[in-house]
């Protein structure tokens, strides 16, 4: 329960922070007022690779064997070092114009006079450092394999994931802050689903299951059958955890949701397509490591293409199908969900 209250607290002062941004850019509130709250961001980036060394230090010299074995020392160490280098990045923008219109530059969506966008970026490196730390904390793929077979909260988990992808799209874009709800819905491409989105997203889904059946293949016969299995262990454990119907619509429509609200919805027209759809591959922590992770970035780039040339309800219907046609699949063959 404590753990609960730290993440939550956690949450809510991330949330407060875009709460705060978008008053920056609505004019009401001095940019000085966000300004010691981003710098708290980087700070916390930055602490990531002192504790990172710690960890290595303490693992080499446990005697627990089980403990030497979980930390892997050199993807502890990338991981810290990419904090530390993305603490000083941040550190950087915040501080210096010329860093913010350098990024602009490369980057099309990004605002660099907006406050809400240079939020946006560093809470964005927060999450994925975060994400890659506890990855190779936990020891790596068997760690997240073993904790999936450890929890029996995947329903609660699935909701609580929506909710709060939901709500931060809708917070960061300004919804009844700078924006009211017909231009939010608009800004983040939602709107009530037509034929279109809904036979697009249908056949979008259906393809990119069949492409993953073929690419499965592929890799299996590329790598022995322990590697393989060993590989696929994290990503066989959250399936196996879909035992009824309800809960895997429930699963797999809560994560089409607030996953392409929050990515294809509020990120995406502020960080393009290519970043987005990595930064969606890589918050998928079963797949790190393996090459599954090639392929779940193809998807999150076909759920940006759809979301750019129909809409996000659309791509909420791909990221849908995708994630129930093999459940599907199993009982129209007879099998059990």
């Amino acid at each position: 329960m404590d753990d609960w209250f730290i993440i939550l607290g956690i949450l809510f002062y991330f949330l407060f922070i875009m709460y705060a941004a978008n008053h920056v850019d609505l004019g009401v509130w001095p940019a000085g007022t966000v300004r010691l709250f981003l710098y708290s961001l980087s700070a916390f980036l930055f602490l990531i690779g002192p504790f990172g060394m710690q960890a290595i230090t303490i693992s080499l010299q446990s005697g627990n064997e089980e403990l030497r074995q979980m930390i892997d020392p050199l993807q502890v160490g990338l991981v810290s070092i990419l904090a530390i280098a993305c603490a000083t990045f941040t550190a950087n923008l915040i501080r210096a114009e010329e860093v913010r219109t350098w990024l602009a530059q490369r980057v099309k969506g990004y605002n660099p006079e907006s406050t809400v966008h240079l939020t946006a970026v560093l809470l964005v490196l927060v999450v994925l450092c975060l994400n890659l730390f506890q990855f190779v904390l936990s020891g790596g793929l068997d760690g997240v394999a073993q904790a999936l077979e450890e929890s029996n909260t995947v329903s609660f988990s699935s909701v609580f994931e929506t909710v709060l992808f939901v709500a931060a799209a809708f917070l960061g874009v300004g919804y009844a802050i700078r924006r009211t709800m017909p231009d939010t819905l608009q800004r983040l491409g939602l709107r009530l689903p037509i034929r279109q989105d809904v036979l697009s997203g249908a056949i979008l889904g259906i393809s990119l299951y069949l492409l993953s059946i073929v690419y499965t293949l592929i890799w299996a016969q590329l790598v022995d059958p322990q590697t393989f299995a060993e590989q696929t262990r994290a990503a066989q454990q959250l399936s196996n955890q879909m035992e009824t119907i309800p809960l895997i619509i429930l699963v797999a429509g809560g994560a089409a949701v607030g996953e392409e609200v929050f990515m294809r919805g509020a990120l995406q027209p502020v960080f393009g397509i290519w970043l987005t759809s990595a930064f969606f591959a890589l918050l998928h922590s079963q797949y790190l490591l393996t090459p599954t992770i090639i392929f779940i970035f193809v998807i999150g780039f076909a759920f940006g293409q759809i979301r750019w040339r129909i809409s996000t309800t659309a791509a909420i219907f791909a990221h849908f199908v995708y994630n129930i046609a093999p459940f599907v699949l199993l009982i129209v063959l007879g099998g059990t969900p």
